[in-house]
């Protein structure tokens, strides 16, 4: 196994990236299962998963509706004029 991984370049030391780069997709089947496994197990963990998706789901979300207004569909009607603005707006700011 060392030779197949001297041989496509891979300097692996972890068991899970050395099956994978071994066996390809047999590799990945069990590095997935390994995951799946995981969160199965879960308890506490699920629950903060779910937490931290409702937050990303509210940043993302709904705060961008209201914080980051779409001015350029606004101010403007074809693309080549929103193109236009926002390469003046970079040049301007360099100088």
């Amino acid at each position: 196994m060392g030779r197949v991984l001297q041989n496509r370049g891979v300097g692996v030391e972890s068991p899970w990236l050395r099956a994978f780069a071994s066996r390809g997709i047999r590799g990945l089947r069990t590095v997935v299962g390994f995951y799946v496994d995981g969160f199965r197990g879960m308890t506490v963990g699920r629950t903060l998963w779910i937490v931290i998706i409702i937050k990303l789901v509210v940043m993302f979300g709904i705060l961008r509706l209201f914080f980051f207004p779409d001015l350029l569909n606004s101010k403007f009607e074809t693309d080549s004029q929103r193109g236009d603005y926002v390469i003046e707006e970079l040049i301007s700011k360099t100088r």
